[in-house]
């Protein structure tokens, strides 16, 4: 029985190192087929990165990290448990012209459109992970207990075929080891999307689409909630009304890109 068991774990770790080493090979011919260009100068990229060096450097931070009272935080005064909040990026739509000097600085939007809407998902963990490396030495992801993305509605999760948002968690958990929750927060109805509503509309399209499960679960948690884009608040907003029975449950929120519209 001892023979049969140590020579089935040995045929496991074998196939699984023969399946790591297929898809290494794999990789480095569709590398050399079709190699890592940078999304935004489209340069070679060298290792891991997604994103060139220089570019990440044009890239416009808000560094609303350092500042409360900021921008976001101004979004999010309604709700008395958000103790912080932060954006890491300033996104500038894409029909407007560029406001910063460079002539750089408006592609933080371009990397957002392909995050969204053409399956580069990667690119969101990427940027958290840049994010939450140049903000460590501050303590901004200091006692958090749980990260919760935004959820997406299954309906439209199918149709995407994925969440940013949860993307964008990975990239900071990597970084912070704080763990990721995708179970108690779930978006039960399927609205419609913001980006093509009014302010007033906006508001009205967020209200009622989010609820708990097993709430008890996470009284007294510090919760980083991860969005994507804030543009008016509403839908953080209406993501934290849940948990407004939950007894001391504390939020910090994150979103990879705050609007500027000018």
């Amino acid at each position: 029985m001892c023979i049969c068991l140590k020579s089935s774990t040995f045929a496991a770790v074998f196939i699984g190192m023969e399946r790591m080493r297929s898809h290494l090979l794999m990789r480095s011919v569709l590398d050399l087929m079709y190699p890592p260009l940078c999304p935004l100068c489209e340069r070679l990229l060298r290792g891991d990165v997604r994103i060139c060096e220089a570019c990440m450097k044009t890239l416009p931070r808000t560094e609303q990290h350092l500042l409360r009272g900021n921008q976001t935080e101004e979004h999010l005064v309604r709700n008395t448990r958000v103790e912080k909040a932060a954006s890491f990026l300033y996104y500038l739509p894409s029909l407007l012209p560029a406001a910063f000097g460079n002539g750089h600085e408006q592609d933080a939007g371009r990397l957002l459109r392909l995050i969204k809407y053409s399956n580069r998902p990667e690119l969101a963990t990427f940027l958290a992970e840049a994010a939450a490396r140049e903000w460590q030495e501050t303590g901004f992801w200091e006692d958090i207990d749980l990260i919760i993305p935004i959820p997406l509605h299954p309906r439209r999760l199918r149709q995407r075929g994925y969440n940013q948002s949860l993307f964008i968690a990975r990239g900071l958990s990597n970084v912070t080891d704080i763990p990721v929750d995708t179970t108690h927060l779930l978006r039960t109805h399927n609205n419609r999307h913001q980006a093509r509503l009014g302010e007033q509309k906006r508001a009205e399209n967020v209200q009622g689409i989010f609820s708990l499960v097993r709430p008890e679960e996470l009284k007294g948690k510090h919760i980083l909630l991860v969005d994507d884009i804030i543009t008016t608040g509403n839908t953080i907003l209406s993501a934290l009304k849940p948990f407004q029975n939950i007894r001391s449950c504390r939020f910090t929120v994150f979103a990879l890109a705050l609007t500027r519209h000018k």
